[in-house]
């Protein structure tokens, strides 16, 4: 039974900062999905036919990949609310407190493997394949927040569980990283079916990456539960 004066607990569904990004996020991806559709198909095609080249036949206007660079923010904050909503972190009066570490704490990640992308392509794949992966990551990374969206906006505002949310995120996050290890393959590999170096490149660039990242993130949300 509730005491007199004590203080209602703090809620994120309540909160005006996460309830303001979420509002923004949901007009930025309806608008992005209006104006960038076109693309996204082209985007879908290519990955379908695999093109020969290493080069990408799908072009960009400036304010498709301002779109995309926007989508990936918002990519950002779903999984950086996704880590808040799972990981047990004590509450704290203000949400944007907890969520800017953690966004940054993705921001360095997505950043730090497109800087491996880049200085392992340029060295050993070519400026033209490289150029090529950089722009479909950017998509990929782009399209994870479009489809997390939805699960994160149900999660803060209808309680479900959070086991089932990250169920749901992991299996869009392995469904982009097949998706992903796929077209890399296509770009950098598909000519000489080189296979030890392309488990290699997996084990370099995508494996090794998240185990370091889990056990940062493990040791840092054990520091933060209460």
């Amino acid at each position: 039974m509730p005491v007199v004066g004590t203080p209602i607990p703090h809620s994120i569904a309540a909160d005006d900062i996460v309830t303001t990004l979420l509002i923004v996020s949901v007009l930025f991806v309806a608008i992005g999905l209006v104006h960038s559709w076109q693309f996204i198909a082209k985007q879908l095609r290519e990955l379908a036919y695999a093109p020969l080249s290493d080069r990408s036949f799908v072009s960009e206007t400036g304010l498709e990949i301002r779109i995309q660079l926007t989508l990936a923010l918002i990519t950002v904050l779903m999984l950086a609310l996704w880590l808040y909503i799972t990981s047990g972190i004590s509450q704290s009066s203000s949400f944007l407190v907890v969520l800017a570490p953690l966004a940054l704490y993705v921001s360095v990640f997505y950043l730090a493997k497109s800087l491996l992308y880049e200085i392992v392509g340029l060295t050993f794949a070519g400026a033209s394949a490289t150029h090529t992966w950089q722009r479909f990551y950017l998509f990929l990374t782009a399209s994870t927040g479009v489809l997390l969206l939805p699960v994160v906006m149900v999660a803060i505002y209808y309680g479900i569980d959070p086991n089932a949310l990250t169920t749901y995120v992991v299996i869009v996050l392995v469904i982009v990283a097949l998706v992903g290890y796929y077209r890399a393959y296509t770009i950098f590999f598909r000519h000489n079916r080189a296979i030890l170096q392309y488990f290699l490149y997996l084990c370099t660039l995508e494996i090794a990456p998240v185990l370091v990242i889990s056990g940062q993130w493990t040791m840092y949300s054990g520091q933060c539960s209460p």
